[in-house]
């Protein structure tokens, strides 16, 4: 219990106050699901402040397999406007813009950013393979084929780990 008391209850271990519901379209893979969510205000050493949901964070408009198959869809070479007509079936009546589908990939840019500048001190490699693959990507509004370089470390226990990874213009000694 978020306010420390049950509804028109009163005791001095109340936390805060019930301050209504407000109503949010939630995105889900069947289509829009309207929500009906309680508001409280919750009493602070220096005044009060609003409840936030845990569940169903502010701003969040579609739930995560949603933005998954907006990923999935643009990581197979589609453009953001071929997205949101490729997924309309999907959503049915929910609206998907191309800025949106642009903020969804744009959260996996910054994942990926997170991921090259992660600390790879603490890993116990057996060996380490250096190879190059070809993916096809888009570039200047075209899908064309790079060269990914990528090195990929087997560890002492066995499991295989991708540590790196770069795109680049050919698989020549050079690039490496």
């Amino acid at each position: 219990m978020v306010l420390g008391v049950e509804l028109y209850e009163r005791s001095e271990a109340r936390r805060g106050e019930r301050n209504g519901t407000k109503t949010r379209r939630l995105t889900g893979p069947t289509g829009p699901l309207e929500l009906t969510l309680p508001r409280a205000r919750l009493f602070m050493p220096g005044g009060s402040e609003e409840w936030a949901s845990k569940l169903v964070p502010r701003y969040q408009r579609r739930v995560r397999e949603v933005n998954e198959s907006v990923l999935a869809t643009y990581l197979s070479g589609a453009n953001t406007r071929r997205i949101a007509g490729a997924l309309r079936p999907l959503l049915k009546a929910a609206p998907l813009s191309k800025s949106a589908v642009s903020r969804v990939v744009g959260t996996l840019k910054s994942e990926l950013a997170t991921w090259e500048k992660r600390s790879l001190a603490n890993l116990e490699v057996a060996f380490l393979y250096l190879d190059a693959i070809a993916l096809r990507v888009r570039m200047d509004k075209r899908v064309t084929s790079v060269p990914v370089l990528v090195a990929l470390a087997v560890l002492a226990d066995g499991q295989k780990q991708l540590v790196a990874m770069e795109m680049c213009g050919s698989e020549s000694h050079e690039a490496w």
